[in-house]
């Protein structure tokens, strides 16, 4: 995402009264609360991340990997409680233009992880497959940090009905986000979600959506490869579209070297869509061996120590321990097998 994007997000944060109001009617929200168990508690998972069961239409849908989500920064994450405070009302003010057709939602994952859902079609099927998705994050979490925030966190996810209503919703906040599905704005600590007439694709949008809020409540802020290399990655894992180990078909292209990805300043000037791609091939290259999951959990832990800024490229290539030519060198290797087997299997 651009330069412009991320200083229009800024200036959110630091002038909230700059929000431009839409006109639409305004509605009290008496939310209607709902218990539905998910499908898997989360005391079912182990260290070792499998790959849950087949959840609602997953064989409906092939993903791709695209431009289709933004996560703009917030420029002082150590005091996001105090941002988010200083803005709920402005949060407040964007659930009210919301007109009639919209319904409110309250989900408790668990005892850490609350979520508000507006929408005006969901299933309750989406519903449940959306606990079961944050349980199974919430776990991620729970198994490899070694201490663990015990504030909790309640999300706010808007889910529109038609691509049109999306864009005329967070046109609000910035005019370049034409090309996304989906955005968080951690400030405001409040996601769009475009319902693109599917609710598997509605869930992969918000499970990215969701992943970059629980990990700024966890972790902190993290290097952008991290974020967003994860978020693609969790709603291919939660949606069942990826096997652990197994060669993946849009695992094809070439990839940024490690230094231009791993670097987070250079994501406004590099194509954001190999940015993205780059990042989630090598989340999924560490977690083929159990070496490189060790070392992706230790980043975790160093970053967490850290919240206010994201780890350099050098202070990752530390935290990773291999020597770093190696381990690129493994990295590409990796890559090109599984492109050689697309290559023969087509």
């Amino acid at each position: 995402m651009r330069k412009s994007i991320c200083y229009s997000f800024i200036l959110l944060l630091l002038y909230p009264p700059a929000l431009i109001e839409l006109e639409s009617s305004f509605r009290t929200w008496v939310p209607k609360k709902v218990t539905v168990q998910p499908q898997l508690a989360t005391s079912e998972f182990n260290k070792k991340q499998v790959v849950p069961t087949p959840i609602t239409t997953i064989a409906q849908y092939e993903p791709t990997l695209s431009n289709n989500h933004s996560h703009l920064f917030d420029a002082d994450i150590c005091n996001l409680s105090g941002q988010r405070q200083d803005l709920a009302s402005q949060r407040r003010d964007a659930i009210k233009r919301l007109d009639s057709r919209y319904e409110h939602y309250f989900y408790q994952a668990n005892h850490q992880i609350g979520i508000n859902i507006y929408s005006t079609n969901l299933t309750r099927e989406f519903k449940t497959d959306l606990l079961y998705s944050l349980n199974y994050m919430y776990d991620y979490f729970k198994t490899r940090l070694k201490s663990l925030t015990k504030a909790s966190i309640t999300l706010h996810m808007i889910i529109t009905p038609s691509r049109e209503e999306y864009l005329e919703l967070t046109s609000t906040y910035s005019t370049e986000l034409e090309k996304t599905t989906g955005v968080y704005f951690g400030g405001l600590n409040l996601a769009y979600v475009d319902y693109q007439h599917n609710d598997l694709k509605a869930l992969r949008t918000t499970i990215h959506e969701s992943f970059h809020g629980l990990s700024a409540h966890f972790i902190g802020r993290t290097a952008r490869m991290f974020n967003e290399g994860m978020a693609v990655r969790f709603a291919d894992i939660i949606t069942n579209k990826l096997i652990n180990g197994a060669p993946d078909r849009r695992m094809t292209g070439e990839v940024y070297l490690m230094m231009e990805f791993f670097e987070s300043e250079l994501w406004a000037s590099l194509l954001t869509r190999k940015l993205y791609y780059s990042s989630w091939a090598w989340i999924t290259f560490m977690h083929t061996a159990e070496q490189h999951q060790n070392s992706l959990i230790n980043y975790i832990i160093k970053q967490q120590k850290q919240p206010c800024e994201p780890l350099t490229a050098g202070e990752i290539y530390d935290v990773i321990g291999d020597n770093t030519a190696e381990h690129e060198a493994q990295f590409n290797h990796w890559l090109e097998q599984n492109r050689e087997y697309w290559r023969n299997k087509n």
